[in-house]
């Protein structure tokens, strides 16, 4: 399996930054520290973290190449930790370790200061290690496109308050099914190529509806706010099964820390159904992964980062964004690949 940097390293480096940079950025010639607040939120330099939350003004473009990185290492039955071995148990296939590498490309326009369209597409590359029980090794992978998302944000309302300007949104979308779930890939312990199972295919398979709502909190250096998404699964797709439906809660606080840069604190959390009916190319009997009662989890990853403005021109901006996190909490129906760390980097262009 590829090799990431260590935790204790993203952390150190983040720190480093986050005390060195400032100096540095507030020596910029530039206009920010001239701006009010809501030229500042017009200008939208604070929400670089959250991009489902963002409303544009009227004629905004903004496009947004981001890059994450998740590994998973061991396996966890509930709130435990379990190993190899007492999955094997019950399993004929047991995970190791999975990574999964996402390039996401995401494209945001405002026909009006109330409405944000936003098109997400996204290219998924997958890869696990797992053990059988007569201890061979292995691996598996897939790549390619994954589901496309289009969705809608509106702006309901604005209102002044105590704490800062407060702005309140609500989002509809619907997911495509542009993902495959008819992923295979050659398994040498069987001597043929084999459908993989739930976590290594693309896509639901299925049409997802997405609803939510947002709220945002402005204040002279500070920006934070929260969100809810819900995901619903409509019907089974053409392999017998539906994914379970999906609660995002999003929370997050962002620090201007000069002109130029911010620190950003989010919690990413989420709870996931069971798998309903199944494929029937699957054994449950052979791999956690393959058991459509091994899905269903809740998990809460915190992530540290930063953004960066960049200089552009009068009418562009761009900015650049590093964050790092770590599960916080991770409740599993069965047995389940445990999540590790999360990388994610990402570039913006708003014009």
């Amino acid at each position: 399996m590829r090799s990431t940097l260590s935790g204790q390293t993203i952390l150190l480096l983040l720190l480093i930054l986050t005390l060195a940079i400032p100096g540095l950025s507030q020596s910029k010639d530039n206009d920010y520290a001239e701006m009010d607040l809501s030229e500042l939120v017009n200008l939208d330099i604070y929400a670089s973290s959250v991009l489902t939350a963002h409303i544009h003004n009227r004629g905004d473009w903004m496009l947004d190449y981001s890059y994450m990185s998740m590994s998973m290492d061991g396996m966890r039955g509930g709130t435990r930790s379990s190993a190899t071995s007492e999955v094997l148990e019950s399993y004929m296939v047991s995970p190791l370790n999975m990574m999964m590498d996402m390039h996401m490309l995401m494209a945001m326009h405002a026909p009006s200061n109330e409405l944000t369209l936003m098109f997400m597409l996204n290219v998924i590359d997958k890869e696990m290690e797992l053990e059988t029980r007569a201890g061979n090794v292995f691996t598996t992978k897939s790549s390619g496109l994954g589901d496309i998302t289009v969705s809608v944000n509106y702006a309901i309302g604005k209102s002044d308050t105590h704490f800062g300007e407060l702005e309140y949104s609500a989002t509809v979308g619907i997911s495509f099914p542009t993902g495959s779930i008819d992923e295979e890939d050659f398994v040498m312990a069987m001597n043929q190529n084999v459908r993989l199972p739930y976590p290594m295919q693309l896509g639901s398979g299925t049409y997802d509806v997405i609803v939510g709502g947002a709220y945002t909190f402005f204040s002279p250096n500070w920006y934070w706010g929260g969100q809810v998404l819900l995901t619903l699964r409509t019907q089974e797709n053409k392999n017998h099964y539906r994914l379970g439906n999906r609660t995002d809660l999003k929370l997050w606080i962002n620090r201007a820390l000069g002109d130029s840069l911010s620190v950003n604190l989010r919690i990413d959390a989420y709870s996931l159904d069971n798998i309903h009916g199944e494929d029937e190319d699957l054994n449950p009997m052979m791999s956690p992964t393959a058991d459509p009662n091994s899905a269903a989890k809740q998990v809460a990853n915190a992530s540290l980062g930063l953004d960066l403005y960049l200089p552009g021109t009068q009418s562009n901006e761009y900015r650049m964004g590093f964050s790092f996190g770590k599960p916080i909490y991770q409740d599993f129906d069965g047995l389940q690949l445990e999540t590790d760390q999360i990388i994610k980097i990402n570039v913006q262009a708003l014009f």
